[in-house]
């Protein structure tokens, strides 16, 4: 029996217990745990974001109603970014005890960078209101070979009911 033969059980013992899951780490497993750690350094920089911009929760009910009396659509038109008012739809969501959702859906024309803008400028500017849908749609419109840009927001406001 020669040493090679003599020590191949050892060998083969130890690419199983050493060398695998050194390949497995190197081959599969290195890129997960990198990713975890960035997700997690990012997760504590967000946190301490949100901690210093942490400003005073806006009001849940509020007296006047932007949606109904159209001050939204004054809003969006005399905000930042130019865009074009295709639909504006307000109606109540639910009125019950006092109290009443309005709803408003608004699908403006605009580019990318206005439609984002204006979504920040409704954000900061009117915190009664919350934007509970935001979607943009490229459509090309009948007579046209341009693709423009829709955007569609679906505003909503809790006000007291008379």
């Amino acid at each position: 029996m020669s040493a090679l033969e003599k020590y191949r059980g050892l060998a083969h013992l130890l690419g199983v217990a050493v060398v695998l899951p050194l390949l497995a780490w190197r081959l599969a497993l290195a890129d997960t745990a990198g990713k975890w750690r960035e997700a997690r350094r990012t997760e504590k920089q967000l946190t301490a974001l949100r901690t210093q911009d942490a400003a005073p929760a806006a009001p849940l009910l509020v007296v006047g109603e932007h949606i109904r009396d159209g001050e939204l659509l004054g809003e969006i038109l005399c905000g930042p970014g130019c865009c074009e008012v295709v639909k504006y739809t307000p109606y109540v969501a639910n009125a019950a005890d006092g109290l009443a959702i309005h709803t408003a859906e608004v699908v403006l024309n605009t580019d990318c960078l206005s439609f984002v803008r204006i979504v920040d400028h409704i954000e900061r500017t009117m915190p009664a209101s919350r934007l509970r849908s935001v979607s943009l749609r490229a459509m090309v419109p009948r007579g046209s070979t341009r693709p423009q840009l829709y955007g569609m927001l679906i505003i909503q406001q809790i006000a007291e009911t008379k």
